[in-house]
């Protein structure tokens, strides 16, 4: 899952950063609707390598449920909301405060979060869904 996004990020980091000499001064001239050209590729490489811990989390969780024989989709979707409800946010400090994700824990700084409680939620789903499988087996067959 997460291939994709290092391929994209790291795709335009290289053309970001090439080294041929004003290269870099031509991407920094170059505005397109009052942004530079070096800001547009910095925006795409950070949103590919900012998100790598949330797109982690799903997939760990989706994989770990797969592989136990539940649903993997439902599994990832509520590690994805484990994963924010314990990534720190950022307030602000007006009368109405505003919240909001730094990029930096939805990125590398989240995957050892994301792969610690993405298993650990995975477990926790999958032990839910055997377990009230097996009780509903088990009352059905006393009911007939």
């Amino acid at each position: 899952m997460a291939m994709s996004l290092i391929i994209v990020g790291s795709l335009f980091m290289i053309i970001n950063s090439f080294s041929v000499a004003g290269w870099s001064d031509w991407l920094s001239k170059t505005v397109v609707h009052g942004v530079s050209l070096a800001q547009i590729l910095a925006k795409i490489t950070n949103g590919s390598f900012g998100i790598m811990g949330l797109i982690a989390a799903f997939g760990i969780a989706w994989s770990y449920a797969n592989q136990h024989k539940t649903d993997g989709v439902y599994a990832g979707i509520i590690y994805a909301s484990v994963f924010f409800i314990l990534t720190p946010s950022i307030m602000s400090g007006d009368k109405v405060p505003v919240e909001g994700f730094p990029y930096t824990y939805l990125g590398s700084r989240g995957l050892f979060v994301a792969i610690i409680f993405g298993l650990l939620s995975a477990w926790i789903f999958q032990w839910f869904i055997t377990t009230i499988f097996k009780l509903k087996c088990q009352l059905l067959c006393h009911l007939l």
